[in-house]
């Protein structure tokens, strides 16, 4: 019977992970021990029995109670497919069972009698730290950072540039750099170590969020941000929080799904609200499901069976509020990166996180991410201190930023952003004026020919600037009220060490007084260039010239 509020499935709170297929449900207690319940037709539940067993029976079709699947105890990770299921252990082996038709077990079998009705290993690597399952394909990741497909690929959803299914885990790609992932009904969605998000596989409601509605068969990098955290992939639509606690969706929107108010299709990341308060996401076939921070679930899009919970049968694209469902238990954590720091080109450079900190429980894990800035090699981005060398740079000074994500072990998240500016004490360009030559004397109404080498002493090269000439009855090293302008001579940008030879020829106005006066060159005069010395961009005649009638 469909009910349109929330209601407790099995008694206790013992439950750690929780996942859902078709019509079936994996789950893990805090002990352990892996449990399922649901439709059973094809033996996705694990239990060892399938609906096959008794085709004219119905009844035998699925499992009506939490039922445990194995005494195993060691169960760490779950994720329910369409009509088959993963889960993985801890000691990082992966087990599979249920339907086999496209090779989604992954045991190099695949077609309508190779199901499996119980957990079983498809390979001996102990080394995969998660695993997804979509409509009939699953994508693991290593410890390396590397990323395994395997199931149907009609759609590119393995992304390993090809349409062919595999049957056995496939290494996507040479990268190993992959740091989360998901897989949707066809199509696949990850974060890389850098935190820039990435999709492939199926994309006709523009679920991958390229801007098109191309099918993908390899990984496509989505906008340049560098700040998502979490992904989620529903039917044929997509959802993401970054790590300031936003909410995005895009592709089909029929019903709602995304969440934005419409029921348009989105091809490109949209935000849904203004709230930044998410801790987390999921989607289902036609609808989605997320959470606060304060505790309180929210769904929206598809509302037939009543799975958004809020007491109705409605559909609804904005977020609706689950009835009777608070959970208001868990704090978030508190993340601090620590203060924002200056330093110079080729220091050590050392972030600390340790004062991060969780009210009602502990941080079991620290994610940092740079966001902008020179691309630094960060030591180890699962610590909570990092540390880096500052890179060297091009202009006098550059910012790097990054964020620090904490994350509780309820699963709650915070994330803190520091600032660090590189300053470049060695590399600056220094001009100086190291000649300069006038004529002894010059007739009003004549011209007079100024002579002025400028050179590059610094140990960086310097833009274009100006340099201007004044008459002075005074030889102090400075420009004063009463020195008259003659006026100005572009000079070239010049590499360091570069010496440019300027001539300059102005004529003397008829009218302009006779006496003897000093030629003052002042080389950046508007301070232009940034410059290791400002103070020796003014050269004085050592005689005066005599300007006479």
């Amino acid at each position: 019977v469909s009910t349109s509020i929330p209601v407790q499935v099995a008694t206790g709170t013992v439950w750690s992970k929780v996942s859902s297929g078709y019509k079936h449900t994996i789950a893990i207690k805090e002990d352990g021990t892996l449990w399922g319940w649901g439709w059973n037709f094809f033996g996705q539940v694990g239990d060892g029995t399938n609906g096959k067993d008794t085709p004219n029976d119905k009844s035998d079709d699925s499992i009506t109670t939490t039922t445990q699947i194995d005494s195993n105890n060691s169960w760490l990770e779950v994720s329910g497919g369409a009509w088959f299921s993963t889960a993985l252990q801890n000691n990082g082996a992966i087990y599979t069972w249920g339907y086999n038709n496209h090779g989604q077990l992954g045991n190099n079998t695949s077609g309508e009698g190779t199901r499996a009705d119980s957990p079983q290993p498809i390979i001996t690597d102990t080394h995969f730290t998660n695993v997804y399952a979509g409509h009939a394909q699953a994508i693991a990741i290593k410890d390396d950072g590397t990323l395994w497909g395997w199931g149907f690929n009609g759609k590119g959803s393995l992304g390993d540039g090809t349409t062919e299914d595999k049957t056995t885990p496939t290494q996507l790609g040479t990268e190993s750099d992959w740091h989360s992932i998901f897989v949707g009904y066809e199509h696949t969605l990850a974060i890389k170590e850098d935190g820039t998000l990435w999709l492939w596989g199926r994309n006709d409601y523009g679920q991958i969020g390229d801007g098109t509605k191309e099918n993908k068969t390899s990984p496509i990098q989505i906008g340049n941000d560098k700040d998502w955290y979490i992904v989620r992939g529903g039917g044929m639509h997509s959802l993401a929080i970054k790590r300031d606690g936003s909410l995005w969706a895009w592709g089909r929107n029929d019903y709602g799904q995304l969440g934005d108010g419409t029921n348009t299709d989105r091809i490109t990341p949209v935000q849904i609200g203004t709230d930044t308060d998410w801790q987390m996401v999921d989607g289902g076939f036609y609808f989605s499901i997320a959470m606060k921070s304060n505790g309180e679930v929210w769904a929206w899009g598809h509302n037939d069976y009543g799975q958004l919970g809020d007491g109705t049968f409605s559909d609804s694209n904005k977020p609706v509020k689950a009835a009777n469902l608070d959970l208001t238990d868990n704090q978030v954590p508190i993340a601090d990166a620590g203060s924002d720091l200056t330093v110079n080109e080729g220091d050590t450079v050392t972030l600390d996180g340790s004062n991060s900190s969780d009210p009602d429980g502990t941080i079991v894990s620290y994610d940092w991410v740079q966001t902008s800035g020179s691309s630094v090699v960060i030591s180890d981005t699962t610590s909570s201190k990092i540390s880096f060398t500052a890179p060297s740079i091009d202009t006098d000074s550059e910012t790097l930023a990054f964020i620090l994500t904490v994350k509780d072990d309820k699963g709650f998240f915070n994330s803190d952003a520091v600032n660090v500016t590189v300053s470049n004490v060695i590399s600056k360009a220094d001009l100086k004026i190291t000649s300069l030559k006038i004529p002894r004397k010059v007739k009003r109404g004549r011209k007079a020919v100024f002579k002025c080498i400028v050179k590059n002493v610094g140990s960086f090269g310097a833009s274009s600037t100006e340099l201007s000439f004044y008459l002075s009855k005074d030889n102090s090293s400075q420009i004063l009220s009463e020195d008259i302008l003659l006026g100005t001579k572009k000079v070239k940008k010049m590499k360091k060490g570069k010496i440019r030879v300027l001539k300059k020829k102005w004529k003397i106005p008829r009218k302009f007084k006779k006496g003897s006066f000093y030629l003052k060159a002042y080389c950046d005069s508007k301070d232009s260039v940034e410059e290791s010395n400002e103070d020796n961009n003014l050269k004085v005649s050592k005689k005066r010239m005599k300007i006479v009638k």
